[in-house]
């Protein structure tokens, strides 16, 4: 539950995020039913990916030379 209510409340700062189709909806259908319909269309896979992919930070070369 709290994975899903962060992802809501960093897309709805962020509409950028969304896939063009869901962005497309906007404007007609308002952001909160947008955002719920993106996130309930998620598997529970896409959304741990998603929510990893804007949280998780991910590795990063060290220099051997430093």
């Amino acid at each position: 539950r709290l994975m899903l209510e962060t992802l809501f409340g960093h897309l709805d700062k962020h509409p950028e995020l969304l896939p063009e189709f869901y962005r497309g909806l906007l404007e007609r259908d308002g952001r909160t039913t947008v955002l719920c319909d993106f996130i309930s269309s998620m598997s529970d896979r896409y959304a741990v990916h998603f929510f990893e992919s804007i949280f998780v930070p991910g590795s990063w070369k060290l220099d051997s030379h430093a």
